[in-house]
């Protein structure tokens, strides 16, 4: 049984360093050393990384040095938060509804940049690469509630707008019009059951751009409605 006792040295701990990658070699580094054959150099045969705050130093090492690296969903299985409140409440939101994270990520940033769910994983490692222009607030998250709330009550199945080319099609969409939350409503209530517009639905698989073409023509087709209802009131 291992015991564990924790370092209370205040010196002691701001300088402390664990192998967490490569213990193996490390360690036939110093035996050879040892030996006389080799001089084992630590700053320039090792690279030394800060332990993410929210991850201990056990699961640190476990994330990265198990066999094979953790991917986006043992990341998400961990329970770990990016620290970052808006990316957590997407994660949130995959884990709940069980919708394909790029499904998710694409509703939840519409208007913004692109940001693919690896982004999550990489924050929880504590390295941040999101986009330099992202602006998630409030106003985004309700946006992406509303959105997704609207697709769950429409004629459109879930295994058809769990997919992640319609919804960046969907988002390059918004990210043209800029509609009102309102109009949005309304085009998704408007769209059948198959999705697409008259002569829209491509052969083969379709992909984001063409989703994107036909949500334009079912927001032309809504809005010319919309004025014909006006002109004859």
């Amino acid at each position: 049984m291992l015991n564990t006792e924790e370092v209370t040295d205040v010196n002691e701990r701001a300088t402390a360093k664990a192998p967490v990658d490569g213990q193996h070699r490390i360690i036939a580094m110093f035996i050879l050393e040892a030996e006389g054959l080799l001089n084992f150099n630590e700053e320039e045969m090792t690279e030394t990384v800060k332990k993410p705050k929210n991850m201990s130093l056990a699961l640190f090492t476990a994330s990265i040095n198990n066999g094979r690296p953790w991917n986006y969903k043992d990341f998400g299985k961990s329970k770990l938060q990016t620290g970052n409140e808006r990316i957590d409440y997407i994660e949130a939101q995959i884990q709940e509804t069980g919708l394909k994270s790029d499904v998710i990520y694409s509703l939840y940033t519409l208007g913004q940049p692109e940001v693919k769910a690896n982004v999550a994983k990489d924050l929880k490692m504590g390295i941040n690469r999101l986009p330099k222009s992202l602006k998630l607030d409030a106003t985004t998250q309700e946006l992406g509630d509303k959105v997704l709330k609207a697709f769950k009550s429409s004629k459109i199945s879930e295994s058809t707008y769990d997919n992640g080319r319609l919804a960046k099609g969907f988002k390059l969409f918004y990210n043209e019009y800029k509609p009102e939350i309102s109009q949005i409503q309304q085009l998704i209530a408007l769209i059948d059951k198959n999705v697409w517009f008259d002569n829209q639905k491509p052969d083969g698989s379709a992909e984001a751009k063409q989703y994107y073409k036909n949500f334009e023509k079912w927001f032309q087709y809504m809005n010319e409605s919309n004025n014909k209802s006006e002109e004859t009131a």
